[in-house]
Parts: C-alpha cells; structure tokens; sequence
C-alpha cells in the first residue's frame, strides 16, 4: 500500500480514535466480524483497518447494507429461492449441455434439468436489455 508523505493523522490513529471522532461507533460490531482473526480493532492503526476491509466495504457502510431484521443473510437468499422456484424460468439443479450464439439467431441452451430436456432461445436484439428469452419442453 502506497501512503502519502506526510501520512494523514486519521490514517494513523488508532480505529477505537477514529470511530469516535468521526461518530462511528455504531460501526464497530460490524467491522469487527468483518475483520475476523486481527488483533484488538479499537488500538489497530485506521490504515491498516481500511487495508483489511478496502474502500469498498466502507463505500457500502456509508450506504448501508441489506440484511434481515435477524441480520441473517441466510433468510435473503431462502426467500429468494421461495420467490423463485414457483417460476418456470428458474432451471435449478441443471447442466447446460450445449451452447450456441450467433448474430443472427441470438443465444440458445440445451439444457437437462432433473425433470427434463429444455431448450432456451434467447432472441438476438440490437439492445441486451430488450432481447426476450423463451424456453421449450423436450420429449
């Protein structure tokens, strides 16, 4: 890591400094099992924290994260696959089995899922976003 000359006093105090400084104490759980297998958070340099946790990270702390009243992501990710296995776009468990893409006929998957044999078509389109994708049953 390149640092300036001089090194910026909030660079070299310690975090437990910064945080309450800067009104971030709230932080400090979350950084904390963030920063798993370091030593004392609160009396490491505030360099070597956002080493560890990149800009990143701390770009999203100042947005907030998303997460569940439990602050289980695991509940984010059941909820999402309840949502989508009720929808027969949703291949779960499945192989692609061959690939093809042109130009003129867009992309189209031979795919096997538990169940079935299904081919997906995806239209080409001069705009990604407007291409449509269909699928079909194989016997």
């Amino acid at each position: 890591m390149f640092l300036l000359e001089p090194v910026p006093e909030y660079l070299s105090m310690s975090f437990g400094a910064f945080a309450r400084k800067h009104e971030l104490e709230t932080f400090i759980p979350t950084i904390s099992r963030l920063n798993t297998g370091v030593r004392d958070l609160l009396t490491m340099p505030m360099v070597e924290n956002l080493r560890i946790i990149g800009l990143s990270l701390v770009k999203l702390l100042r947005i907030r994260f998303l997460t569940t009243e439990k602050r289980a992501n695991s509940e984010l990710h059941a909820r999402a696959q309840e949502e989508l296995l009720g929808q027969q776009e949703v291949l779960l468990q499945s192989e692609v089995v061959t690939a093809e893409r042109s130009e003129q006929r867009g992309v189209r998957l031979l795919v096997h899922t538990p169940r079935e044999a299904r081919l997906v078509h995806r239209k080409a389109s001069a705009y990604h976003h407007s291409a449509q994708a269909t699928s079909a049953i194989l016997t």
